[in-house]
């Protein structure tokens, strides 16, 4: 999926994801408050989360993580998602399973929203690593 005038966060947010992907497998965590997290957890939420809102034909959801704000979706917004900037950007990016994408702070049932996060290869499953 291609982002054009955007391929420059898109490359800092992959590059943030498999390091902390690498991190994971290691048991080395850390790195998770820079200016490449701020990145990553703004093209996570606003191209791959917008994506899969839209793609699933589901109203806005709103996303607070840390002191941003973000929206996701077309229309007015019917549920609020709320959690660690990390850990929305690891949702986002398809690095968390159904269980603990639904464990997430929501405003209302996330049911609805979970076909959101399975967009392109990732499919949350029970057994993705909770790092």
């Amino acid at each position: 999926m291609a982002f054009p005038g955007r391929s420059g966060p898109q490359f800092v947010m992959d590059a943030f994801t498999h390091e902390h992907d690498i991190r994971n497998a290691l048991s080395i965590p850390g790195g998770r408050e820079s200016v490449a997290a701020s990145i990553a957890l703004e093209f996570g939420v606003g191209s791959w989360l917008h994506y899969g809102v839209t793609r699933a034909g589901l109203p806005k959801v709103v996303v607070e993580a840390g002191e941003g704000r973000w929206s996701a979706g077309e229309g007015d917004p019917v549920t609020t998602l709320r959690g660690e900037p990390f850990e929305i950007t690891r949702a986002a990016t398809g690095r968390r399973s159904i269980e603990q994408i639904k464990s997430l702070d929501w405003s209302r049932d996330p049911e609805p929203y979970l076909a959101a996060f399975t967009w392109g290869p990732f499919r949350p499953a029970a057994s993705a690593l909770a790092e």
